[in-house]
Parts: C-alpha cells; sequence; structure tokens
C-alpha cells in the first residue's frame, strides 16, 4: 500500500471514529468553504459576464428600434456621410482640425504646407437639436496647399475623410503643377463643426 493510500485510510478511519454531530459539522464546513470559492472564483465572473451580455443584447435591440424607426432620408444621410460625432466647443474643433491636418500630412511624407484658419459661417438653428439643445452649430475650416503626386493626394483626402476630428472636405481644387508634370497643386479646405454655445 502507499504512503498517500495509508494517509487517506488513516484520515478516514479519524473522521469515521468522530461522532455524528462533529462529521456533519465538519461536511457542512467543508461544503460551505467550497460554496464561497465557487461563488467567487466561478460563478461570480458568470453572472458578470451573463449581465453584461444582457446589457449588450438590449442595447442591440434598442439600436435595432431606432434604425427601424428613421425615416428613409436619414438612412441615406448616414450611408453617405458615415459616423458623425457630437459637436464639441470652438476652440477644441479648431486645435482638433489644425492637429489633423498636421499629422495626416506629414503621416503621408508632406512636410512643407501652411494650413490658416478661415470663417465657416453659422449652421441652421435646428441643426443637431437633440446634441446640442438650442445652442448654435458653427462651421470651422482651415485651408492649406500641398504640391505632391495623384497617389499622395489620394491617401491625403482617404485619411481626412476619416479622421474624426474633420467633418468635412468643403473644397478641393486640383491644378498640374507647372514646374513639374508629375505633381499637382492642390488647395483644401476642411471643416469642423463646433457648439456655438447660446450665440443667435
Amino acid at each position: 500500500m502507499s504512503t498517500a493510500a495509508g494517509s487517506k485510510h488513516v484520515l478516514l478511519a479519524r473522521f469515521m471514529a468522530l461522532s455524528p454531530l462533529m462529521r456533519y459539522a465538519l461536511v457542512g464546513i467543508f461544503a460551505l468553504v467550497l460554496w464561497l470559492f465557487l461563488d467567487d472564483y466561478c460563478w461570480a465572473p458568470a453572472r458578470k459576464w451573463s449581465d453584461e451580455c444582457a446589457r449588450i443584447e438590449q442595447d442591440l435591440a434598442q439600436c435595432n428600434e431606432f434604425r427601424s424607426s428613421l425615416p428613409d432620408s436619414a438612412k441615406n444621410s448616414a450611408v453617405t456621410y458615415g459616423r458623425v460625432t457630437i459637436p464639441t466647443d470652438i476652440p477644441t474643433t479648431r486645435e482638433g482640425l489644425s492637429t489633423s491636418v498636421d499629422e495626416i500630412l506629414r503621416k503621408n511624407g508632406v512636410a512643407k504646407f501652411g494650413y490658416e484658419e478661415i470663417g465657416g459661417g453659422k449652421m441652421p438653428s435646428g441643426a443637431f437639436l437633440k446634441s446640442v439643445g438650442t445652442n448654435r452649430v458653427e462651421r470651422c475650416r482651415g485651408k492649406f496647399q500641398v504640391e505632391t503626386t495623384a497617389e499622395v493626394i489620394t491617401k491625403l483626402t482617404r485619411d481626412l475623410e476619416q479622421s474624426d476630428s474633420i467633418d468635412a472636405i468643403a473644397s478641393i481644387t486640383i491644378r498640374r503643377n507647372k514646374d513639374d508634370k508629375a505633381k499637382l497643386t492642390v488647395d483644401l479646405v476642411v471643416e469642423g463643426w463646433a457648439n456655438a454655445g447660446g450665440a443667435k
């Protein structure tokens, strides 16, 4: 008989030698410890995951309900313009525009350019009504000019359109470079939408 098997027999003999009340008490304590262990390390995470799944399921159901109630014009706008973020304040929007333009141009190897803020004007009073309440939404714009190849321009416009800080490319003008026929001169105006506060 191995040492482990002998130890088990000794422990079992000691356990059986106890009074019935002590045996029931030990079994109860062991069951309680096991239950606490399972509750902390197995069942609690399972309940948390179950609650999270239920919340996600509820959010998806709510989104489907909202989507089914949207008019066709709103659905078409979502497909055309993509994701639109809630407008922030004017200084944050202006900073986001200039920072994004700088990062995107440098990412695409365009180091020489000049960025200038220009006026954009206010949107109609009903724009983003649920997001900004009775406040007006103002267009913040910046313009810049670059000289580069057609391939880089394609990448630039794609990155500008995908930027979270740039809501629209307001205008783009492309001209062939007089000195270098392989390059194009491009004038771009980018636009960000800002919460203008209580401005009328």
